[in-house]
């Protein structure tokens, strides 16, 4: 068995030699690490019999003499993991087993790979901060891909890659402060700024402002959806501001011929020779912008998140911090969607993939 050198799955063969030796870590460990949390499938079988199986338990382990215990866990841990093989041809011969059993456990509690028997708490924590990084990246790719895939025309599968990274990211932080010893809450706890780039200005987007301002009446039925921050472009999000200004105090925009110059403009560059607009134009422009700026923070905030992991930028804190404010935005920014739909098989076969 090759060890990784100098590589996070070096932590995973470390904190299993350790648990080898010293089962009544066991416990302990169990309360934030998750046999998921290890890239090393075999690993992760010895960390599930062992721990999550609660075979650091068995009576055989607890009566052991602690000269003896490393014998004893090996004993119960070895044949759980060929039972725990769900398919056939993953199971080896008993007589290949012993020999293949007994040269893995000495690989394992070797000091090459377990300088510190005692450490297991340690070097779960940095099984748990690796897993942690990776499932930063996996969130933030999965909503990146998911808000720019047009496969999907709705906002289900974006809301739902959200919630799902909502969730996930909720359970590390849990498990990150049980991990977490005194010396570790010293850790930076500022919040890493997310700044990605300006959502940029669009035909629907300028539309509908125009529309807004020759059609005053229309205001109350885009203003339900769309905030400021759906809008592009320099002084659009001032624009809409003033729109939805005026109609508090049922005034409409008519005197700024400035405005309306520009706004009749924007219809006649578009082939509008009018200034009217139907429900249904109004309608379809509001969802067009809406889901364009939907799809926009998820890509920025997906990217950013995936980039601050993989690069190592700030502490395990703070980005699981960044994280979960991106995602979450993402999040409660698509459950605004009146038309959303949530496709639990399309979602699902693509993450699979």
């Amino acid at each position: 068995m090759r060890t990784p050198q100098g590589t996070p799955v070096r932590a995973e063969y470390a904190v299993i030699g350790s648990l080898l030796q010293r089962p009544d870590l066991a416990e302990i460990v169990h309360r934030w690490l998750r046999f998921e949390d290890f890239v090393d499938p075999w690993m992760a079988r010895i960390f599930r019999a062992l721990v999550e199986q609660r075979l650091y338990t068995h009576p055989e382990v607890l009566a052991a003499d602690p000269t003896r215990r490393l014998d004893a866990v090996v004993r119960v841990v070895m044949p759980q993991l060929q039972q725990n093989c769900t398919d056939a041809r993953e199971r080896v011969a008993p007589q290949v087993w012993d020999q293949l059993s007994a040269g893995m456990t000495g690989h394992l509690v070797s000091p090459d790979i377990t300088p510190h028997r005692e450490a297991a708490l340690e070097y779960g924590r940095e099984v748990l901060q690796d897993a942690i990084r990776r499932t930063v990246i996996e969130r933030g790719e999965i909503i990146t891909h998911f808000a720019g895939n047009h496969t999907y025309p709705n906002l289900g599968v974006v809301e739902q890659a959200a919630v799902a990274g909502v969730d996930d990211l909720a359970d590390l932080d849990r498990r990150w402060e049980l991990a977490s010893p005194a010396w570790l809450t010293q850790e930076p706890t500022e919040e890493i700024p997310l700044r990605g780039a300006e959502l940029p200005a669009s035909t629907d987007a300028d539309l509908l402002l125009a529309a807004l301002v020759l059609n005053p009446k229309r205001v109350g039925m885009v203003r339900t959806l769309l905030r400021p921050r759906d809008f592009g472009g320099e002084g659009r999000p001032d624009l809409y501001r003033a729109i939805t200004a005026a109609d508090d105090r049922g005034e409409h925009l008519w005197g700024r011929t400035d405005l309306v110059a520009w706004a009749l403009q924007v219809r006649s560059d578009h082939g509008y020779r009018d200034s009217g607009a139907s429900r249904s134009d109004i309608g379809r422009m509001t969802t067009t912008v809406f889901r364009a700026s939907v799809r926009h923070t998820a890509t920025q905030g997906g990217t950013l998140i995936a980039h601050l992991a993989s690069q190592g930028v700030g502490a395990t804190r703070q980005v699981l911090g960044a994280a979960q404010r991106a995602v979450g935005a993402v999040a409660r920014q698509a459950r605004r969607d009146p038309g959303l739909e949530r496709p639990v098989a399309a979602y699902g076969a693509a993450v699979a993939r």
